[in-house]
Protein backbone atom coordinates (compact mmCIF):
# COMPACT_ATOMS: atom_id res chain seq x y z
CA UNK A 1 0.00 0.00 0.00
CA UNK A 2 1.47 3.38 -1.04
CA UNK A 3 2.05 6.28 1.32
CA UNK A 4 0.18 9.28 -0.16
CA UNK A 5 2.10 12.53 -0.55
CA UNK A 6 -0.80 14.40 0.99
CA UNK A 7 -4.54 15.03 0.97
CA UNK A 8 -5.87 16.85 -2.09
CA UNK A 9 -9.40 18.17 -2.65
CA UNK A 10 -10.41 19.05 -6.22
CA UNK A 11 -13.43 21.38 -6.58
CA UNK A 12 -14.77 21.68 -10.13
CA UNK A 13 -18.27 21.51 -11.64
CA UNK A 14 -16.87 19.82 -14.76
CA UNK A 15 -16.65 16.05 -14.22
CA UNK A 16 -14.19 15.67 -17.11
CA UNK A 17 -11.74 17.97 -15.34
CA UNK A 18 -12.11 15.92 -12.16
CA UNK A 19 -11.41 12.74 -14.10
CA UNK A 20 -8.21 14.28 -15.51
CA UNK A 21 -7.09 15.24 -12.00
CA UNK A 22 -7.86 11.75 -10.70
CA UNK A 23 -5.84 10.19 -13.53
CA UNK A 24 -2.90 12.50 -12.82
CA UNK A 25 -2.84 12.33 -9.01
CA UNK A 26 -4.72 9.17 -8.05
CA UNK A 27 -1.55 7.12 -7.58
CA UNK A 28 0.22 9.77 -5.47
CA UNK A 29 -2.35 11.54 -3.29
CA UNK A 30 -5.37 10.88 -1.15
CA UNK A 31 -8.09 12.51 -3.26
CA UNK A 32 -11.57 13.87 -2.63
CA UNK A 33 -13.83 15.64 -5.13
CA UNK A 34 -16.63 18.21 -5.04
CA UNK A 35 -18.71 19.65 -7.87
CA UNK A 36 -19.69 23.00 -6.33
CA UNK A 37 -18.27 25.61 -4.01
CA UNK A 38 -20.69 24.87 -1.18
CA UNK A 39 -20.06 21.13 -1.42
CA UNK A 40 -16.32 21.76 -1.58
CA UNK A 41 -16.34 23.79 1.65
CA UNK A 42 -18.33 21.07 3.42
CA UNK A 43 -15.98 18.32 2.19
CA UNK A 44 -12.93 20.42 3.12
CA UNK A 45 -14.07 20.84 6.73
CA UNK A 46 -14.50 17.09 7.06
CA UNK A 47 -11.49 15.99 4.95
CA UNK A 48 -8.99 18.66 6.12
CA UNK A 49 -6.95 18.68 2.87
CA UNK A 50 -3.35 19.77 2.54
CA UNK A 51 -4.05 21.22 -0.92
CA UNK A 52 -7.20 22.44 -2.68
CA UNK A 53 -7.38 22.50 -6.48
CA UNK A 54 -10.05 25.09 -7.12
CA UNK A 55 -11.84 25.92 -10.37
CA UNK A 56 -12.68 29.60 -10.77
CA UNK A 57 -15.90 29.54 -12.78
CA UNK A 58 -18.58 27.44 -11.09
CA UNK A 59 -22.32 27.63 -10.64
CA UNK A 60 -23.27 29.14 -7.29
CA UNK A 61 -20.34 30.66 -5.42
CA UNK A 62 -17.26 30.97 -7.64
CA UNK A 63 -13.71 29.90 -6.85
CA UNK A 64 -12.65 33.34 -5.63
CA UNK A 65 -15.36 33.34 -2.97
CA UNK A 66 -14.57 29.75 -1.97
CA UNK A 67 -10.93 30.74 -1.54
CA UNK A 68 -11.85 33.73 0.62
CA UNK A 69 -13.99 31.51 2.86
CA UNK A 70 -11.19 28.95 3.14
CA UNK A 71 -8.82 31.65 4.35
CA UNK A 72 -11.35 32.84 6.96
CA UNK A 73 -11.93 29.32 8.32
CA UNK A 74 -9.56 28.51 11.24
CA UNK A 75 -9.64 24.82 10.31
CA UNK A 76 -8.70 25.41 6.66
CA UNK A 77 -6.76 28.63 6.37
CA UNK A 78 -3.33 26.95 6.38
CA UNK A 79 -4.05 24.60 3.47
CA UNK A 80 -2.56 25.41 0.08
CA UNK A 81 -4.93 26.64 -2.65
CA UNK A 82 -4.17 26.38 -6.37
CA UNK A 83 -6.66 28.10 -8.65
CA UNK A 84 -7.28 26.17 -11.86
CA UNK A 85 -8.91 28.09 -14.70
CA UNK A 86 -8.95 28.75 -18.43
CA UNK A 87 -8.75 32.47 -17.59
CA UNK A 88 -5.23 33.70 -18.25
CA UNK A 89 -5.49 37.50 -17.88
CA UNK A 90 -3.08 39.08 -15.39
CA UNK A 91 -6.01 40.87 -13.71
CA UNK A 92 -7.76 37.52 -13.17
CA UNK A 93 -4.61 36.00 -11.69
CA UNK A 94 -4.27 38.98 -9.36
CA UNK A 95 -7.89 38.53 -8.29
CA UNK A 96 -7.05 34.94 -7.32
CA UNK A 97 -4.01 36.01 -5.31
CA UNK A 98 -6.04 38.72 -3.56
CA UNK A 99 -8.60 36.07 -2.60
CA UNK A 100 -5.79 34.13 -0.91
CA UNK A 101 -4.66 31.63 -3.56
CA UNK A 102 -1.08 30.40 -3.39
CA UNK A 103 -0.73 29.90 -7.14
CA UNK A 104 -2.64 29.86 -10.43
CA UNK A 105 -2.71 27.07 -13.04
CA UNK A 106 -4.07 27.86 -16.50
CA UNK A 107 -6.09 25.26 -18.41
CA UNK A 108 -5.30 23.37 -20.52
CA UNK A 109 -2.19 22.45 -18.52
CA UNK A 110 0.69 20.09 -19.12
CA UNK A 111 0.13 17.01 -16.93
CA UNK A 112 3.77 16.60 -15.91
CA UNK A 113 4.09 20.26 -14.93
CA UNK A 114 0.76 20.10 -13.08
CA UNK A 115 1.84 17.05 -11.05
CA UNK A 116 5.24 18.63 -10.32
CA UNK A 117 3.57 21.80 -9.02
CA UNK A 118 1.22 19.80 -6.78
CA UNK A 119 4.21 17.91 -5.36
CA UNK A 120 6.04 21.18 -4.62
CA UNK A 121 3.09 22.65 -2.71
CA UNK A 122 2.48 19.45 -0.75
CA UNK A 123 6.14 19.42 0.32
CA UNK A 124 5.92 23.11 1.21
CA UNK A 125 2.81 22.47 3.29
CA UNK A 126 4.61 19.68 5.17
CA UNK A 127 7.66 21.92 5.85
CA UNK A 128 5.41 24.72 7.13
CA UNK A 129 3.55 22.28 9.38
CA UNK A 130 6.80 21.02 10.90
CA UNK A 131 8.02 24.59 11.52
CA UNK A 132 4.67 25.56 13.03
CA UNK A 133 4.73 22.47 15.24
CA UNK A 134 8.22 23.32 16.53
CA UNK A 135 7.11 26.86 17.35
CA UNK A 136 3.94 25.69 19.12
CA UNK A 137 5.77 23.02 21.14
CA UNK A 138 8.47 25.48 22.26
CA UNK A 139 5.83 28.02 23.31
CA UNK A 140 3.89 25.31 25.10
CA UNK A 141 6.97 24.05 26.89
CA UNK A 142 7.89 27.55 28.11
CA UNK A 143 4.34 28.23 29.26
CA UNK A 144 3.59 24.94 30.98
CA UNK A 145 6.89 24.45 32.87
CA UNK A 146 6.65 27.67 34.89
CA UNK A 147 4.39 26.35 37.64
CA UNK A 148 6.20 23.04 38.37
CA UNK A 149 9.59 24.80 38.22
CA UNK A 150 8.33 27.34 40.76
CA UNK A 151 7.41 24.37 42.93
CA UNK A 152 10.89 22.85 42.58
CA UNK A 153 13.32 25.70 43.08
CA UNK A 154 12.16 27.31 46.38
CA UNK A 155 11.99 24.05 48.39
CA UNK A 156 15.32 22.91 46.90
CA UNK A 157 16.91 26.20 47.95
CA UNK A 158 15.50 25.78 51.47
CA UNK A 159 17.01 22.30 51.73
CA UNK A 160 20.37 23.54 50.50
CA UNK A 161 20.60 26.65 52.68
CA UNK A 162 18.85 25.54 55.91
CA UNK A 163 20.85 22.70 57.46
CA UNK A 164 18.90 22.83 60.73
CA UNK A 165 15.40 22.32 59.29
CA UNK A 166 13.10 20.17 61.45
CA UNK A 167 12.55 16.69 60.00
CA UNK A 168 8.85 17.35 59.41
CA UNK A 169 9.56 20.52 57.42
CA UNK A 170 12.36 18.77 55.50
CA UNK A 171 9.97 15.95 54.54
CA UNK A 172 7.46 18.55 53.35
CA UNK A 173 10.00 20.17 51.00
CA UNK A 174 11.17 16.77 49.69
CA UNK A 175 7.53 15.89 48.98
CA UNK A 176 7.03 19.17 47.09
CA UNK A 177 10.10 18.49 44.96
CA UNK A 178 8.96 14.95 44.19
CA UNK A 179 5.43 16.02 43.26
CA UNK A 180 6.56 18.82 40.94
CA UNK A 181 9.23 16.63 39.35
CA UNK A 182 6.49 14.06 38.67
CA UNK A 183 4.34 16.79 37.09
CA UNK A 184 7.23 17.86 34.87
CA UNK A 185 7.85 14.29 33.76
CA UNK A 186 4.17 13.83 32.90
CA UNK A 187 4.18 17.15 31.06
CA UNK A 188 7.17 16.18 28.91
CA UNK A 189 5.57 12.83 28.09
CA UNK A 190 2.39 14.54 26.94
CA UNK A 191 4.17 17.19 24.89
CA UNK A 192 6.11 14.39 23.17
CA UNK A 193 2.89 12.45 22.54
CA UNK A 194 1.15 15.51 21.07
CA UNK A 195 4.17 16.30 18.89
CA UNK A 196 4.29 12.74 17.51
CA UNK A 197 0.57 12.70 16.79
CA UNK A 198 0.67 16.09 15.07
CA UNK A 199 3.69 15.21 12.93
CA UNK A 200 2.49 11.73 12.00
CA UNK A 201 5.43 10.07 13.80
CA UNK A 202 3.11 7.98 15.97
CA UNK A 203 1.99 5.03 13.80
CA UNK A 204 -1.37 3.58 14.73
CA UNK A 205 -1.20 0.02 16.05
CA UNK A 206 -4.61 -0.84 14.64
CA UNK A 207 -6.44 -4.01 15.55
CA UNK A 208 -10.03 -5.19 15.65
CA UNK A 209 -11.28 -4.07 19.06
CA UNK A 210 -14.65 -4.24 20.79
CA UNK A 211 -15.27 -0.58 21.62
CA UNK A 212 -17.92 -1.48 24.19
CA UNK A 213 -15.50 -3.55 26.26
CA UNK A 214 -12.80 -0.88 25.90
CA UNK A 215 -15.16 1.82 27.20
CA UNK A 216 -16.30 -0.38 30.09
CA UNK A 217 -12.67 -0.95 31.12
CA UNK A 218 -11.97 2.80 31.00
CA UNK A 219 -15.03 3.58 33.11
CA UNK A 220 -13.98 0.92 35.63
CA UNK A 221 -10.55 2.52 35.89
CA UNK A 222 -12.07 5.96 36.57
CA UNK A 223 -14.58 4.52 39.07
CA UNK A 224 -12.59 5.27 42.26
CA UNK A 225 -12.12 8.95 41.33
CA UNK A 226 -15.83 9.21 40.52
CA UNK A 227 -16.80 7.61 43.84
CA UNK A 228 -14.57 10.06 45.70
CA UNK A 229 -16.53 12.99 44.20
CA UNK A 230 -19.89 11.27 44.54
CA UNK A 231 -20.28 11.13 40.74
CA UNK A 232 -22.28 8.32 39.15
CA UNK A 233 -21.12 7.19 35.69
CA UNK A 234 -24.11 5.96 33.68
CA UNK A 235 -23.36 4.02 30.51
CA UNK A 236 -25.67 3.54 27.51
CA UNK A 237 -23.82 1.04 25.36
CA UNK A 238 -24.82 -1.52 22.71
CA UNK A 239 -23.85 -5.17 23.12
CA UNK A 240 -20.77 -5.06 20.87
CA UNK A 241 -19.18 -2.64 18.39
CA UNK A 242 -16.07 -3.79 16.52
CA UNK A 243 -13.68 -1.19 15.09
CA UNK A 244 -10.16 -1.19 13.65
CA UNK A 245 -8.45 1.21 16.05
CA UNK A 246 -5.34 1.65 18.16
CA UNK A 247 -6.67 0.43 21.52
CA UNK A 248 -4.03 2.24 23.60
CA UNK A 249 -4.69 5.62 22.00
CA UNK A 250 -8.48 5.29 21.97
CA UNK A 251 -8.40 4.23 25.63
CA UNK A 252 -6.50 7.45 26.35
CA UNK A 253 -9.19 9.41 24.45
CA UNK A 254 -12.03 7.77 26.42
CA UNK A 255 -10.26 8.16 29.77
CA UNK A 256 -9.62 11.84 29.01
CA UNK A 257 -13.25 12.61 28.21
CA UNK A 258 -14.78 10.62 31.06
CA UNK A 259 -12.06 11.65 33.51
CA UNK A 260 -12.50 15.35 32.71
CA UNK A 261 -16.28 15.07 33.12
CA UNK A 262 -15.79 13.48 36.54
CA UNK A 263 -13.05 15.90 37.60
CA UNK A 264 -14.46 19.19 36.36
CA UNK A 265 -18.20 18.54 36.42
CA UNK A 266 -20.29 19.08 39.56
CA UNK A 267 -19.84 16.68 42.46
CA UNK A 268 -22.66 14.35 43.48
CA UNK A 269 -24.05 14.38 39.95
CA UNK A 270 -24.14 12.00 36.98
CA UNK A 271 -21.91 11.60 33.93
CA UNK A 272 -23.49 9.84 30.97
CA UNK A 273 -21.41 7.81 28.51
CA UNK A 274 -23.21 6.84 25.31
CA UNK A 275 -22.07 4.88 22.26
CA UNK A 276 -23.92 4.46 18.98
CA UNK A 277 -23.09 3.45 15.41
CA UNK A 278 -23.92 5.91 12.63
CA UNK A 279 -22.97 5.44 8.95
CA UNK A 280 -19.96 3.15 9.48
CA UNK A 281 -18.68 5.25 12.37
CA UNK A 282 -18.94 4.97 16.13
CA UNK A 283 -20.12 8.05 18.01
CA UNK A 284 -19.09 8.37 21.65
CA UNK A 285 -20.77 11.04 23.76
CA UNK A 286 -19.72 12.01 27.27
CA UNK A 287 -22.19 14.33 28.99
CA UNK A 288 -21.82 16.00 32.38
CA UNK A 289 -24.31 18.13 34.30
CA UNK A 290 -22.06 21.13 34.73
CA UNK A 291 -23.04 24.66 33.95
CA UNK A 292 -22.90 26.16 30.47
CA UNK A 293 -19.43 26.91 29.13
CA UNK A 294 -19.37 30.35 27.44
CA UNK A 295 -18.97 30.21 23.63
CA UNK A 296 -15.65 32.08 23.69
CA UNK A 297 -14.32 29.49 26.15
CA UNK A 298 -15.73 26.59 24.15
CA UNK A 299 -14.03 27.82 20.98
CA UNK A 300 -10.56 27.48 22.54
CA UNK A 301 -11.11 24.41 24.73
CA UNK A 302 -8.95 22.26 22.45
CA UNK A 303 -6.14 24.80 22.40
CA UNK A 304 -2.95 23.65 24.14
CA UNK A 305 -2.84 26.70 26.39
CA UNK A 306 -6.42 26.42 27.63
CA UNK A 307 -8.09 23.80 29.75
CA UNK A 308 -11.22 23.20 31.82
CA UNK A 309 -9.62 23.79 35.23
CA UNK A 310 -10.08 27.08 37.02
CA UNK A 311 -6.43 27.51 38.00
CA UNK A 312 -3.08 26.55 36.55
CA UNK A 313 -2.53 24.06 39.36
CA UNK A 314 -5.76 22.22 38.54
CA UNK A 315 -5.69 22.26 34.79
CA UNK A 316 -4.21 19.80 32.31
CA UNK A 317 -3.90 21.87 29.16
CA UNK A 318 -2.78 18.96 26.97
CA UNK A 319 -5.35 16.23 27.55
CA UNK A 320 -8.05 17.59 25.21
CA UNK A 321 -5.65 18.54 22.37
CA UNK A 322 -4.18 15.03 22.55
CA UNK A 323 -7.66 13.48 22.54
CA UNK A 324 -8.62 15.49 19.45
CA UNK A 325 -5.41 14.43 17.67
CA UNK A 326 -6.16 10.78 18.49
CA UNK A 327 -9.60 11.12 16.90
CA UNK A 328 -8.11 12.93 13.88
CA UNK A 329 -5.42 10.28 13.35
CA UNK A 330 -8.19 7.68 13.17
CA UNK A 331 -10.03 9.77 10.56
CA UNK A 332 -12.58 10.97 13.12
CA UNK A 333 -13.48 14.15 14.99
CA UNK A 334 -13.84 15.45 18.53
CA UNK A 335 -16.19 18.33 19.27
CA UNK A 336 -17.72 20.02 22.30
CA UNK A 337 -21.09 21.67 22.89
CA UNK A 338 -22.56 23.22 26.00
CA UNK A 339 -25.86 24.65 27.19
CA UNK A 340 -27.46 25.36 30.54
CA UNK A 341 -30.06 22.56 30.33
CA UNK A 342 -27.98 19.66 28.96
CA UNK A 343 -24.57 20.49 30.40
CA UNK A 344 -21.40 19.91 28.39
CA UNK A 345 -21.31 17.25 25.67
CA UNK A 346 -18.07 15.94 24.21
CA UNK A 347 -18.71 13.98 21.03
CA UNK A 348 -16.06 11.79 19.37
CA UNK A 349 -16.60 9.99 16.07
CA UNK A 350 -14.35 7.11 15.01
CA UNK A 351 -14.72 5.33 11.66
CA UNK A 352 -15.18 1.60 12.22
CA UNK A 353 -12.41 0.99 9.69
CA UNK A 354 -14.01 -1.99 7.94
CA UNK A 355 -12.34 -0.87 4.68
CA UNK A 356 -8.82 -0.73 6.16
CA UNK A 357 -6.64 -3.79 5.63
Amino acid sequence: MYEPLGKVLAIDDNTTNLEVIEEALGDECELRFAESGDEGLAVAREFRPDLILLDVMMAGIDGYEVCRRVRMDPMLRRCKVLMVSAKAMVSERLQGYEAGADDYITKPFDIDEFVAKVRVYLRLKHIEEVDQLKTEMLSLLCHETRTPLNGLLPPAEMLLTKADLPEEERDLYVGMIHENARRLHRLFERILALSKLRSGQEPLARGVVDLVRLIEECVLKIGPAAAERGVEIRTELPTRVEARIDPHLVSLLVETLVGNAVRYGPGHAAVRVRLAVEAQAARLEVIDQGGRIPPERLNCIFNELSAPGATSSERDGLSLPIAREIARCHGGTLTAASNASAGTIFSATLPLGNDIF
